[in-house]
């Protein structure tokens, strides 16, 4: 769909397998499209450097991208990029699953980009494999000393990125600043195990002479040390701006354990916790590929403790040769919340075949063999004596 100053709705469409972009309109023509409940995905077959939604200018109007999916299209596209030429571009990005691109969203201009980019999963982007070219879950390019972009980010998850979120030239967006009266630039995003072979375990790039804000994050640890190590910027090249991360966010629970075993055909998960602060559930979470995850259920957890506590939760009725993926996402009353790492399972078509019984292991003549063996499901099976010199009767 190519867009000439128009500004249409769009909703609950799919665009799939298209030859370029889904969506595009020209840098230098404003338009301003509403595009809410739609999925994106394989799109730019002819594998050139576009993303999925291609936009320039909005003139006076607002572009608005709300509660869609950007999933993987080729190995070139990235999922939304805003880079007007000439005028202003207005744009709200919120409530959008971005996963597996070449990179989530990029806004590349100066004080001509008034933009709102909040709470999206930002998942995954990471298809080229190449940090140089692509992989930051957002990029933010553009401006000059005296044009900064008034784009605020605020209650996003950044995970699995080559790069949470890369700053170059002058854009100078704002992250989070709890030094003014506004709540709608008080941070409250998420960056968990954003990585790159070159730059490992970045979660922001502040390539920029600009001080940047970016408060009451969290920065997928608890530890001011390894916080300060996931974000590049003064402390790393003196020639570079400082980033602001105070009241970085502290989350409610410490996972001590968390194991998944089959019991009949069954996934029995079992958790444990050390302390938990003002905590208020755990969902667990089920995949079929390790990538993308389902809500299955949800246990409530103690809400402040100092002691060790137990949890577990049964999955049933699992799949047989098939590999079944778990994760615990831990919520606190504030809605803030970390995940577990991942277990996973498989359960055999054998039924995982058990011997719980043998008795005695060496016979006697004439004497008794008690044998117990325990499947999941009826299975032929063979059994061999041997007499005491090994051999088979």
């Amino acid at each position: 769909m190519v867009l000439f100053r128009s500004k249409p709705l769009i909703t609950n469409s799919s665009f799939l397998g298209n030859y370029r972009a889904a969506i595009s309109g020209g840098a230098n023509i404003a338009n301003a499209p509403v595009i809410i409940n739609c999925l994106f995905q394989n799109n730019n077959t002819s594998n050139a450097n576009s993303p999925q939604i291609n936009l320039g200018g909005t003139g006076l109007d607002t572009v608005k991208i709300l509660n869609n999916k950007f999933l993987r299209a080729s190995f070139n596209s990235g999922a939304i990029a805003i880079s007007p030429f000439t005028g202003e571009a207005r744009a709200i990005i919120s409530g959008n699953l971005i996963r597996n691109n070449r990179y989530g969203i990029t806004l590349n201009g100066g004080a001509n980009i008034n933009s709102l980019v909040s709470y999206n999963v930002i998942d995954s982007n990471n298809t080229a494999g190449n940090p140089q070219t692509g992989g930051s879950g957002i990029a933010f390019t553009g401006g000059t000393a005296s044009s900064q972009q008034n784009s605020i980010v605020t209650g996003n998850v950044f995970r699995f990125n080559l790069w949470g979120i890369t700053i170059q030239q002058r854009a100078r967006p704002n992250l989070g600043n709890l030094n003014n009266a506004d709540t709608t630039d008080d941070g409250k995003n998420y960056f968990i195990n954003n990585t790159n072979a070159t730059t490992p375990g970045i979660n922001l790039y502040n390539n920029t002479v600009d001080p940047i804000s970016a408060q009451n994050n969290y920065w997928g640890s608890d530890d001011i040390t390894a916080i300060e190590a996931s974000i590049f910027h003064q402390t790393d090249n003196p020639s570079l701006g400082l980033v602001d991360y105070s009241g970085y966010l502290v989350l409610p629970v410490t996972l001590s354990r968390f194991t998944a075993n089959i019991q009949q055909k069954n996934a029995v998960l079992n958790w444990q916790t050390s302390t938990e602060s003002n905590s208020d559930f755990f969902s667990i979470e089920r995949s079929f590929d390790g990538q993308v995850f389902e809500t299955i259920g949800r246990v409530s957890a103690a809400g402040n403790s100092n002691s060790t506590r137990n949890y577990n939760f049964t999955d049933f009725g699992l799949s047989e040769n098939k590999v079944t993926y778990y994760r615990i996402r831990l919520v606190d009353l504030d809605n803030r919340f970390k995940y577990s790492a991942i277990v996973s399972v498989r359960l055999n078509s054998a039924g995982n075949i058990t011997l719980d019984q043998l008795y005695p292991a060496v016979l006697a003549s004439g004497q008794e063999l008690q044998l117990r063996i325990s499947s999941v499901k009826q299975t032929p099976l063979s059994l061999q004596v041997f007499n005491a010199e090994g051999k088979l009767l």
